[in-house]
C-alpha cells in the first residue's frame, strides 16, 4: 500500500510563491531606484509625473466623452421610436447586461480553473 506525502501538495505553490517573491524583489530594487532619482532629480521626476497624470487625464476624457457620444446616440434612437421602442429597448439592456455578466463570469472561471491547475 502506498502512502501519500503530505507535503506533495505544497510544492507547486512553493514554487510560485518564490517566483512571486522575486519579482517582488525586483520591483522594490526598481522603485527604490526611481526613488532615488526622483530626490537626486525632482525637477525631472515633477515634470514626468505631472505629464504622466495629464495624459491619463486627458484619454479619461475621452474615453468619457466617446461612452457619452454612444449613449446619447442609443437614447436618441430609442427616443424617436418611444412608443414601440419600450418593449424591445428593455430586453436589449437586460440580454447586453446578462451577455456581459456571463461571460465576465467565464472568463472568471477559466482563469480559475487555469490557476488551480497550474498550482495543482
Amino acid at each position: 500500500m502506498a502512502t501519500a506525502n503530505v507535503t506533495h501538495g505544497l510544492r507547486g505553490p512553493g514554487t510560485i510563491v518564490k517566483k512571486i517573491g522575486a519579482w517582488f524583489i525586483v520591483m522594490a530594487v526598481v522603485f527604490i531606484l526611481l526613488g532615488i532619482f526622483a530626490i537626486v532629480e525632482p525637477g525631472v521626476a515633477g515634470l514626468a509625473i505631472t505629464f504622466l497624470v495629464g495624459l491619463l487625464l486627458i484619454l479619461g476624457g475621452v474615453t468619457h466623452l466617446i461612452a457619452s457620444l454612444i449613449t446619447l446616440l442609443l437614447g436618441g434612437l430609442i427616443w424617436f421610436h418611444w412608443p414601440s421602442s419600450s418593449v424591445w429597448a428593455i430586453g436589449t439592456l437586460v440580454g447586453v447586461n446578462l451577455l456581459m455578466t456571463g461571460i465576465s463570469r467565464l472568463m472568471f472561471g477559466l482563469a480559475a480553473r487555469k490557476l488551480t491547475s497550474a498550482v495543482a
